[in-house]
């Protein structure tokens, strides 16, 4: 028998896991205001849209409903969630954060020609 015969299936470069490409899709169009807080969100159009099965639709709103973008509505679905503006605040916040740690380190790594581009 050839050595290879045993050797695991070459590995394909992968979509992204479909349940996080549900989510991003979805958490997307929250962001955006394209799906406001109160709206429901049915499955099929979004599994059409992704290119996926409903159970991925469902493992991503499930994630989804973890980090707090949509509520579980018994059985009516999944529903968009409403934002305080303390979350707005919150989000700003850290945005700003991540935003000067970031420029703290361009600025250390920056060669003298490239402010010189800028």
């Amino acid at each position: 028998m050839p050595k290879d015969a045993l050797a695991p299936p070459a590995r394909h470069p992968r979509r992204q896991q479909l349940p996080e490409e549900v989510a991003g899709y979805v958490r997307e169009l929250i962001l955006s205001g394209e799906v406001r807080p109160g709206e429901f969100l049915r499955m099929e159009p979004i599994a059409e849209a992704v290119g996926v099965s409903n159970t991925p639709v469902r493992e991503g709103l499930l994630l989804l409903r973890s980090e707090g973008y949509v509520k579980l509505v018994p059985r009516r679905g999944f529903m968009v969630a409403s934002f305080t503006a303390q979350d707005i605040r919150d989000i700003f916040w850290v945005q700003a954060q991540l935003a000067g740690e970031l420029a703290a380190r361009a600025a250390k790594r920056i060669t003298p020609e490239q402010i010189a581009r800028l």
